[in-house]
């Protein structure tokens, strides 16, 4: 039993170091891109460097 219960001890503690890195990692991104928006333009800048970036959604594009 005591076997079976430091198992899982070992399993949260890992779990939880994993969701921490996680989290700072999304807190890297969060502050560098400014917003999930600006990230995805950059990332879409990366993939077709000529292609402007798209708007955010629920902005509407003036023709």
């Amino acid at each position: 039993m005591s076997l079976a219960l430091t198992a899982l001890y070992y399993l949260e503690n890992k779990l939880s170091n994993f969701m921490k890195s996680c989290f700072k990692i999304y807190a890297v991104l969060h502050t560098f891109a400014g917003s999930p928006c600006l990230l995805t333009s950059a990332l879409c800048m990366l993939a077709h460097p000529l292609r402007p970036p798209l708007p955010p959604a629920g902005d509407k594009i003036l023709t």
